[in-house]
């Protein structure tokens, strides 16, 4: 079984919040009470409030969607500093 790398989940995490905060003002909700599930971004308890994946990235027009990479650099170990 593979795994992410906590800087690959950071880097999703940040667009997921991203999305919803694109997400909720055409949902009429806070992007705190949004949910990815089922292939739809929804209000929680509100199954039938919804947009698709599509419908969401369409509210970026063709501003794209990025996230921040590690902040700290780590040595590679023999370079020089």
């Amino acid at each position: 079984m593979g795994g992410v790398s906590a800087a690959t989940r950071r880097a999703a995490v940040h667009a997921l919040r991203m999305v919803f905060d694109k997400a909720a003002p055409a949902l009429g909700a806070t992007p705190d009470r949004l949910e990815a599930v089922d292939g739809h971004i929804r209000v929680q308890g509100e199954p039938g409030h919804k947009l698709t994946w599509r419908q969401a990235a369409a509210l970026f027009g063709r501003t794209p969607v990025t996230a921040p990479g590690p902040t700290r650099r780590r040595p590679i170990p023999g370079s020089p500093s």
